[in-house]
C-alpha cells in the first residue's frame, strides 16, 4: 500500500512538474512572439521611439564643403564627387553602404548625397541647442503644432487626446513632461515635409531642431524633416531662439525599407508591363 503511494505521488510529482515546464514553455513562447510582433509594428521596441536620438551622418570631413545652394563662397570650400559608394570631398574619401547618405563637414553643415553626386544641404549643427529634449514644453503663450504635408512620401500620425488614455496607443507618441506629441515616419538618411502652425510667434523667432543641436531647415510653414538612424527616431523640437523654451515637438521614427520582388502578370496579354508603367502608377 506504502509502495502504491509512493508511486502515485511520484507519477503525480512528475506531471505536475512537466505540467509546469509545459506553460512556462508556452509562456516564453507567448512572450517572445509579442516581443517579435512589438519590435516589428511598435515605435519603441526596436523600431521608432529615441533610442540615440541623433542624426549620425554617414561620413565626417575635416574640410568645408558647399554647394551653390550653400550661399558660400565656392572658393573657400570644395565641392563633393561621387563614384560608387566612395564620396570624396577637399581629398577626402570617404566609404558609404548606400544612398542617400548623409555626410558632415568641418561647419557642422550636412548634406544629403545621392548615387549621381547631387548633393543638398539639410541643416547645420549648433551646440547652443544641444540637449533641449530634457526640458519640459512650454506652450501656454507660443505653440507649434505639426500637421501632414500634402506632398510628403512618409505617413504623419496625428495624436488625439483619447489615446493618452490607452496604454497600449500612447507608447507610440512621443512624451514630453506631460504632454503627448504627434509622430511621423521616415527612412534612414530620407528628407520629407511636414507643415506647423505657430500661435503666438513667428518663424524668425524660433529653430526646429533634434537633441544633438542639428537644426532643420525651414521655409513659410513647412519643415524639411531628415531621417536617422533605422530603428531610432530623433525628438523634432521647435524652439525659441530667446530662451531655448520648447513650444513644440514631433517624433520622427526612422524606420527600415523593406524591398520586396514581386511578379506581375497583366490579364490582359496585349498590356506590356515596363518600369516607366509602373513608375507612372
Amino acid at each position: 500500500m506504502i509502495n502504491r503511494i509512493f508511486h502515485f505521488s511520484f507519477f503525480y510529482s512528475q506531471f505536475n512538474l512537466r505540467n509546469i515546464l509545459i506553460i512556462f514553455l508556452l509562456l516564453a513562447i507567448k512572450v517572445s512572439s509579442q516581443e517579435a510582433y512589438n519590435q516589428e509594428h511598435i515605435p519603441g521596441s526596436a523600431v521608432g521611439q529615441a533610442v540615440t536620438g541623433s542624426l549620425s551622418p554617414q561620413a565626417t570631413f575635416t574640410t568645408d564643403i558647399c554647394t551653390e545652394a550653400s550661399g558660400r563662397d565656392a572658393r573657400t570650400c570644395v565641392s563633393i564627387s561621387v563614384l560608387g559608394t566612395s564620396i570624396t570631398a577637399g581629398g577626402e574619401t570617404k566609404t558609404v553602404s548606400t544612398y542617400p547618405a548623409l555626410v558632415k563637414d568641418s561647419e557642422g553643415e550636412v548634406y544629403q548625397v545621392q548615387a549621381d553626386g547631387s548633393t543638398t544641404l539639410v541643416g547645420k549643427y549648433d551646440e547652443a541647442y544641444k540637449n533641449l529634449h530634457t526640458k519640459t514644453p512650454d506652450q501656454s503663450s507660443m505653440s507649434v503644432s505639426f500637421k501632414e504635408n500634402s506632398t510628403a512620401t512618409y505617413s504623419f500620425d496625428p495624436f488625439q487626446e483619447k489615446y493618452g488614455e490607452q496604454p497600449a496607443m500612447r507608447i507610440k507618441y512621443l512624451k514630453l513632461g506631460n504632454d503627448y506629441f504627434s509622430a511621423k515616419a521616415i527612412t534612414e538618411a530620407a528628407t520629407d515635409k511636414v507643415d506647423f502652425t505657430l500661435t503666438g510667434t513667428t518663424l524668425s523667432d524660433i529653430v526646429f531642431v533634434n537633441r544633438e543641436g542639428f537644426v532643420f531647415n525651414a521655409s513659410g510653414n513647412t519643415l524639411t524633416l531628415v531621417g536617422g538612424p533605422e530603428k531610432d527616431a530623433q525628438e523634432i523640437l521647435a524652439v525659441t531662439k530667446s530662451d531655448k523654451t520648447v513650444i513644440g515637438a514631433l517624433l520622427l521614427a526612422s524606420y527600415p525599407k523593406i524591398e520586396k520582388k514581386i511578379k506581375i502578370i497583366p490579364a490582359d496579354a496585349s498590356i506590356t508591363i515596363t518600369t516607366d508603367n509602373l513608375k507612372a502608377m
